[in-house]
């Protein structure tokens, strides 16, 4: 019960962290898709190619694992400066802020602790109502999924750290694991 309460002021001072650079991005994202800020590079963290921002300012908008237009793999998403502003600013805002020191965590096997009512939780499942209380020191994420009104949806607050990371972490979370909030129906 101790971590939850000192959890949750700690999410407030992100959401202020956060919810600004979300507002700035929907300003930021569109200029520089009008200008053409973007091109093709290698990934900083994963071994490939994708399509990024060229202005250093827009690194927190940016997306190291997928790129700024992971979308492009839907072809029916439109051109591509719609799927780039969807997928920045709409769908993934701010991904990059999970590479960065204090905001983000690198998740340690060894230092994940949780409850929860995960009976095995080798058997996690993201199609079941489930709840996680999962904390690594001071980052800490709640983690319900309920049925209501005939769907199974998630309410889900703070950084990506699962009860199943003690097993360790071979995912995209390997560089760092960012807040997040979601409300949700699960499909």
């Amino acid at each position: 019960m101790i971590n939850l309460l000192w959890a949750i002021p700690i999410w407030c001072i992100f959401i202020v962290i956060y919810v600004p650079m979300i507002l700035l991005g929907w300003i930021l994202i569109p200029l520089a898709v009008l200008f053409g800020a973007y091109e093709v590079r290698q990934s900083q963290f994963y071994d490939k190619q994708i399509l990024s921002f060229t202005w250093p300012i827009m690194f927190p908008w940016g997306n190291e694992e997928d790129g700024i237009s992971a979308g492009r793999q839907y072809k029916d998403c439109g051109p591509e400066w719609k799927q780039i502003i969807y997928w920045t600013a709409v769908r993934n805002p701010v991904n990059n802020l999970r590479f960065v020191p204090i905001l983000s965590v690198i998740v340690n096997p060894k230092k994940v602790r949780f409850i929860g009512n995960l009976d095995d939780i080798q058997l996690y499942d993201t199609k079941i109502p489930q709840w996680f209380f999962a904390w690594q020191g001071p980052y800490a994420n709640f983690y319900w999924q309920f049925n209501f009104l005939g769907h199974l949806r998630r309410f889900w607050i703070g950084w990506v750290i699962y009860p199943t990371d003690i097993f360790g972490v071979t995912n995209y979370r390997k560089f760092g694991a960012m807040f997040t909030i979601q409300f949700k129906v699960v499909k």
